[in-house]
């Protein structure tokens, strides 16, 4: 029952009539480990063939208190004959099942992002005294994976395996095979008694395990352009003039929280002694800047290097560096 119940006994005595009424509603005791053994017997000698008599327990005012009972009821006939003891054994329950949803230990809120590094095991405990875990049942754990438009459910409840301490049942889910994406636990059960728990759905999180990447790579033109061995796909390019870079660094998922978590260096290819090269002379001829292509994102950024050309800069080969850091904590770095 999950609501308090009122419990009536009745008893219909025929022909010699009735001599006395036995009768009990008794809690189990957890102590114990057993019923209590309160029964009243009450002398009726009603001498009538035809009889009935009636208690009732759990009326207004007197509720039964959640727990197991058991309801006890015989009689004995004035011609000396005690009758087959009736007996009722129920539950009240009035609680609705408590849900607890924990991530990597007792962090009850998951981090925003987790990256290829991190482990992300997520617990369970439902606390409830009578919880059914078995298949076929109203528990629904699902898996949410979250995206602008849709969201896609797995229910898991068929996959977790459930240990049980006290009136607390356990289980954990290892998200190590689970994709990048968004993600949300959702946790509804139901109790033998039909009480449901409130949805646990509250904390969101981002499976990250991608770094950024550079999407795009675009060069002003070159005078001369050459591949520096067969078949390599990697090129030398010549300026006489202002050389324009622009490097497109993208991260689809967790973005690159701002500018400041994307480095890049230019380096000249020879080792020159700075005790030989004039005063007048820059050996890094270059600036660059990065921009957010959206502001109201931190997808996509553009990286722009300007290589000036002329007599105040050292003529040199140079190598390009550039490395990023999402907000996952995934980086990589990159150089041509």
């Amino acid at each position: 029952y999950n609501q308090h119940p009122i419990v009536t006994m009745n008893a219909v005595q025929n022909f010699s009539g009735i001599k006395s009424i036995s009768y009990g509603l008794n809690k189990y005791n957890e102590e114990k480990q057993g019923y209590d053994e309160n029964i009243v017997t009450e002398d009726i000698s009603k001498s009538s063939i035809e009889y009935s008599t009636s208690r009732t327990y759990g009326e207004s005012g007197n509720e039964l208190s959640d727990g197991q009972y058991k309801a006890s009821f015989w009689f004995t006939s004035n011609a000396g004959y005690t009758s087959k003891e009736y007996t009722k054994e129920f539950v009240v329950d009035t609680e609705a099942p408590e849900i607890k949803v924990t991530y990597n230990a007792d962090n009850t809120s998951p981090k925003e992002y987790y990256n290829k590094d991190d482990d992300l095991k997520v617990k369970i405990e439902i606390t409830d005294k009578n919880l059914d875990t078995s298949e076929g049942t109203d528990n629904t754990i699902t898996i949410n994976k979250l995206s602008v438009n849709i969201s896609d459910s797995e229910d898991i409840t068929s996959k977790l395996k459930w240990t049980k301490s006290g009136d607390t049942y356990t289980a954990e889910y290892d998200f190590a095979q689970n994709e990048d994406g968004e993600y949300q636990v959702s946790v509804v059960c139901t109790d033998k008694a039909g009480n449901e728990s409130a949805k646990n759905n509250e904390n969101k999180f981002t499976v990250d395990r991608t770094a950024p990447e550079i999407v795009k790579v675009t060069y002003s033109e070159p005078i001369k352009s050459l591949e520096t061995g067969i078949g390599t796909n990697i090129f030398h390019r010549f300026y006489q003039e202002k050389a324009t870079i622009e490097i497109e660094v993208k991260d689809e998922l967790s973005g690159i929280e701002n500018k400041d978590k994307i480095q890049v260096e230019i380096t000249p290819a020879s080792d020159i002694n700075s005790d030989f090269v004039a005063d007048d002379v820059q050996k890094t001829p270059y600036t660059y800047k990065v921009e957010n292509v959206d502001s109201n994102d931190n997808k996509n950024y553009i990286i722009t290097i300007s290589a000036p050309v002329n007599s105040t800069y050292l003529k040199d080969n140079y190598t390009i560096s550039v490395s990023a850091e999402d907000m996952a904590g995934n980086s990589f770095s990159a150089t041509e």
